[in-house]
């Protein structure tokens, strides 16, 4: 998750490719994906509670720049659209 949250930083910070931050965001759906599968059922209720929050608020930030970064994208292209 760290290195996907890494990556959509680099992606939406910098004039880097948009393929960073796609695959920003697959491996983001694989890590979250993992831990609903497989790391939840080896975990207490309070544990698991703790995780779903985390996760959670990792995945809000992430979508929060992804929105950033698409709005920006898009202002931008319009823009050179109309020169």
């Amino acid at each position: 998750m760290i290195t996907a949250i890494a990556l959509l930083l680099e992606g939406v910070s910098g004039q880097r490719t948009p393929s960073i931050v796609v695959i920003g965001l697959v491996l983001a759906a694989a890590a979250v994906l993992k831990l609903l599968i497989f790391d939840l059922a080896a975990l207490d209720g309070a544990y698991r509670v703790v995780a779903f929050l985390l996760v959670g608020l990792l995945l809000l930030f992430a979508g929060t720049k992804y929105a950033q970064y698409y709005s920006t994208h898009q202002q931008a292209k319009r823009q050179s659209d109309i020169r």
